[in-house]
């Protein structure tokens, strides 16, 4: 009897030590679960959603060739989306049928997608320090807003989706008195007012 008492405590410890020892690897389990759904949640919300235009019907792109239509394709277009690029750029003509389907996707928002070879305007991509194609520049109610450059697609589609939104809040604020006097001679200096021509008395 004595033997079976003195044992008793000795098996209380070691069954103690037992639960103890399983129910530290549950909390460690329980642990990393948390962790693991906590940094789950985290590349989540740092995966930026895709904008799915690959359905939409392709548009062909207008081509401008001279600095007058560019002129007039800022003006006439609330958003205005110019492709600088060039024949023999790959990543240019990959870029194409690209934009054909964004200009598809956003046909009834007001959004106009054009393209210009710097071959063909070389003094215009020079002005607009155009050094490296694809370069994608885009406009604003006749404003220069911002541009990407490199074969971005899906980039160019989200920047186009918040210009249409209003998202723009560079230019809602009013520029200060340098990026004023700078916007005016950009302007000036890229598309020139047209002026008349007066032919000399003979």
């Amino acid at each position: 009897m004595t033997r079976a008492l003195d044992c008793q405590p000795k098996r209380i410890i070691a069954l103690g030590l037992t639960l103890a020892a399983l129910i530290v690897p549950i909390g460690c389990n329980r642990a990393n679960v948390e962790n693991d759904e906590n940094s789950a949640e985290i590349e989540a919300e740092d995966v930026a959603p895709t904008l799915d235009y690959s359905l939409a019907q392709p548009i062909e792109l207008e081509e401008l060739t001279s600095e007058r239509d560019c002129s007039a394709f800022i003006e006439n277009n609330e958003i205005a989306v110019i492709k600088f690029g060039a024949t023999w750029c790959p990543p240019c003509r990959k870029l194409d049928p690209e934009l054909q389907k964004i200009a598809g996707y956003f046909q009834v928002s007001n959004v106009a997608i054009a393209l210009v070879d710097v071959d063909d305007l070389p003094a215009l991509a020079q002005k607009l320090a155009i050094t490296s194609i694809p370069d994608t520049r885009f406009f604003y109610n006749g404003r220069a807003y911002t541009r990407i450059v490199g074969y971005e697609p899906q980039a160019i589609a989200k920047l186009i989706e918040s210009m249409c939104q209003g998202e723009i809040e560079d230019l809602d604020s009013e520029p200060n008195a340098n990026e004023e006097e700078n916007l005016e001679e950009f302007e000036k200096e890229v598309w020139p007012e047209d002026e008349e021509q007066v032919a000399p008395n003979e």
